[in-house]
């Protein structure tokens, strides 16, 4: 047998390797290749020495014992140390792989919820951009709505602008306003637009929760609400009264119906899906507002154009008015009639039953000549107890005819004043015609006052037509200068 040795510079490199292989760790495989070597190697030396010392003769039976030893000696460190860490590594790879499809699972789950907040958040982010036109659109429509209103001259050209606003403005509601009467005693029906509404034409305050809690009520439908008194409320629809209140006043109350099956689709962007009090309260306050400022407006207005006591006209306004209607009649060819009427021996009325009596009489004269005067006609009180008229496009015949009918309408009246019967009434007129008797508005009303005189000096409770034709001849002279005259000729 030969001698064998061993480089001991080995034995630290091959203590390393069993211990990394004992703990279980991965290694190079420069490492692996050389554990493998030097197992091979020694395993050969070792069976060297066995068939040495077994001392077989027979070459073939020595080379096969030689490679069965070998296998004997490689295959459990092939399987110990290889195939075994292989197939932990492989067992660790699988269980990896489950962990990565786990994780890209929870992670495809986590991309889709978030692809559907995104989609979500979407979706709202445009309902809030439709909102938010729908918004900026109302805005718009009801600043018009009130630009309208303050353009408007009376309450009824407020209330017919409203009607076609409101409309345009709830669009697919119905509703109907009502407005508090003078008497404040109960409410009657202005406008409505939109179905018929099943309510009462007119009904007191106390029968709305909306005007006795000073706020919106909503009632009908499924919310159980206790409903207004006024309202015929059915399970179809849904009502909410909205109060009309401006300086500290009650005017009136807009109350507005939808139908229970579209009180989802009955308007468009935030009404399906929110609470449209807080717009419906703003139309409500810009039409309280209107409607109290055109009361207000009125009043001045009636202040100032009308005689407090009788509610006739003011002399002022009769002059602005006759003078406005002097231009039309010249421009259109038309007559127009002046009428100045006293009313007899009043100072008698003041003197025998007191000025507070005399007071009562014109105030009873001013109704009857409310009451008897033409639409187109304008009674005012000149000034005491004398009064003028103007008969736009009324010749002085029928303007005539009209003062009789005033002279015996004054004279059937009868005035109780404090359970004493005053002594009948009568009255004298006095008229003059354009342009028969005068062409320019201090001519008429002179020239009536003048006949008034006669009326008087005649005995009183009469009608004087003015005999004075100066205007018809101060025309035809100038008529008469203006033909003979070339420079007219070249005017015209």
């Amino acid at each position: 047998m030969e001698p064998f040795y061993i480089n001991i510079r080995i034995l630290p490199n091959f203590s390393m390797l069993l211990r990394t292989l004992g703990e279980g760790r991965s290694m190079p495989a420069l490492h692996l290749l050389t554990l493998l070597s030097l197992t091979i190697f020694g395993g050969e030396i070792a069976i060297m020495f066995a068939l040495d010392y077994a001392n077989i003769e027979n070459e073939f039976l020595k080379n096969a014992a030689d490679a069965a030893a070998l296998v004997v000696v490689v295959f459990p460190f092939l399987y110990f140390f290889i195939f075994r860490t292989i197939m932990k590594k492989n067992k660790d790879l699988i269980a990896f792989q489950q962990q990565l499809l786990v994780a890209q699972e929870e992670l495809e789950q986590r991309i889709e919820e978030r692809t559907t907040e995104i989609t979500i958040a979407n979706r709202e982010l445009k309902q809030m951009v439709e909102r938010l036109n729908i918004r900026r659109s109302e805005i718009v429509r009801l600043g018009e709505m009130v630009n309208f209103f303050q353009a408007c001259n009376n309450l009824d050209e407020a209330l017919s602008v409203a009607q076609s606003q409101l409309q345009s403005l709830f669009s697919g509601l119905s509703g109907v306003l009502f407005l508090m009467k003078a008497s404040r005693n109960f409410l009657e029906r202005a406008i409505s637009w939109g179905q018929v509404i099943d309510m009462e034409p007119c009904y007191a305050p106390d029968d709305c929760w909306a005007l006795r809690r000073g706020k919106p009520h909503a009632t009908g439908g499924a919310n159980g609400i206790t409903p207004c008194r006024h309202l015929h409320t059915a399970g179809a629809y849904r009502y909410i009264c909205l109060p009309l209140l401006a300086h500290g006043e009650t005017l009136g109350t807009l109350c507005l119906q939808v139908s229970e099956a579209d009180a989802g689709g009955y308007d468009d962007g935030d009404r399906r899906s929110g609470d449209r009090t807080t717009f419906y309260i703003a139309v409500a306050e810009s039409l309280a507002l209107a409607i109290s400022n055109l009361r207000l407006r009125e009043s001045l207005r009636n202040q100032a154009i009308r005689d407090q006591l009788t509610g006739l006209f003011n002399r002022r306004y009769l002059l602005e008015t006759l003078e406005r209607e002097l231009h039309r009649a010249a421009a259109r060819d038309q007559c127009l009639t002046v009428a100045m009427v006293d009313i007899d021996h009043f100072k008698q009325f003041n003197d025998t039953f007191g000025h507070a009596a005399g007071d009562a009489v014109l105030a009873k004269l001013g109704i009857a000549m409310r009451e008897w005067r033409r639409g187109e006609d304008v009674v005012a009180r000149y000034g005491g107890e004398e009064f003028a008229i103007v008969f736009p496009d009324l010749p002085a015949e029928l303007a005539f005819e009209r003062l009789e009918s005033l002279r015996q309408t004054i004279g059937s009246i009868t005035i109780d004043y404090h359970g004493q019967l005053l002594p009948p009434l009568t009255i004298s007129a006095g008229m003059a015609a354009y342009p028969m008797h005068a062409v320019d508005q201090e001519g008429l009303i002179n020239i009536a006052d003048q006949a008034l005189y006669s009326s008087k000096e005649g005995g009183r409770n009469r009608v004087t037509v003015a005999s004075d034709t100066a205007g018809l001849a101060r025309i035809l002279k100038n008529e008469d200068q203006s033909i003979s005259d070339p420079a007219y000729v070249r005017t015209a």
